[in-house]
């Protein structure tokens, strides 16, 4: 094995394999994530957990609008990713499982959705390498609640709250 490769498998054991590790890539994912955001909306993540070639979970996954109200949230993620077309550009996520997900969506009296807001403008990018494609095989979801909001048609009356 060539110095180059031994240090690139150092390189991710260290990414994976510890706490320091673990939360810069946490922390690289928020970032990231961040720069696809609208000014003023966060995505926190909680402790991640996993190691190379096995099972990865956060303990807590948390969205929040510009004006600091929860719009998503999870108690627990998890997924067992894939590895074999990393290099090719894709992350295969497998199942990806999502404990108690929390979901708010919210109409105003003109029409706008409260999730219509989350994500950045478009903005003309400099071209970068290809982009990674993210596959998820299927979604499993325990003990989710989405509450809806709508305006009521005669606005002298409260918004009508639904759960779902």
């Amino acid at each position: 094995m060539g110095g180059g490769a031994a240090a690139a498998i150092g390189v991710v054991f260290v990414a994976t394999g510890t706490d320091w590790g673990r939360d810069y890539l946490r922390r690289t994912i928020e970032g990231g994530v961040a720069a696809s955001l609208a000014p003023g909306v966060k995505l926190r993540i909680g402790r991640l957990d996993g190691a190379l070639g096995g099972a990865w979970t956060v303990d807590s996954v948390t969205l929040t609008d510009a004006v600091g109200a929860t719009v998503f949230s999870a108690s627990r993620v998890s997924a067992e990713p894939q590895l074999t077309e990393f290099a090719r550009g894709v992350i295969h996520l497998g199942t990806v499982t999502i404990d108690g997900p929390y979901v708010r969506l919210a109409q105003d009296a003109r029409g706008a959705w409260n999730v219509a807001s989350l994500a950045a403008p478009p903005t003309p990018a400099a071209p970068r390498g290809t982009p990674r494609r993210i596959v998820v095989d299927s979604v499993e979801v325990r003990n989710g609640r989405v509450d809806v909001t709508t305006p009521d048609s005669n606005p002298a009356l409260a918004p009508v709250r639904r759960r779902v």
